[in-house]
């Protein structure tokens, strides 16, 4: 049986209101309180990889990043000079 890496993910739990509301347009986020932060439903995903031959499953592999943290939301943080990764574009 052959083994392979399908993808690698970091992040971390988002609990400050006021940073995310500077970092992220938290606008369109219904339901989106100081409460809701500080409950720790709220991720940061800090880090994305995926093995190109699983790419077509990253939509997958970000719901499963949900579901171990628990999370509600996961936010990615994009640098203004850097493209979105291709795996975020099933978001849109």
């Amino acid at each position: 049986m052959v083994m392979q890496v399908i993808g690698m993910t970091t992040a971390q739990q988002f609990t400050d209101l006021s940073q995310l509301q500077h970092d992220f347009q938290t606008t369109c986020v219904p339901g989106l309180t100081a409460d809701s932060a500080a409950d720790k439903r709220i991720m940061q995903l800090t880090f994305f990889c995926l093995n190109p031959i699983f790419a077509h499953r990253g939509e997958q592999v970000l719901q499963e990043v949900l579901k171990r943290c628990k999370s509600r939301l996961l936010l990615y943080l994009l640098q203004p000079d850097c493209p979105a990764p291709e795996v975020l574009k099933v978001f849109r």
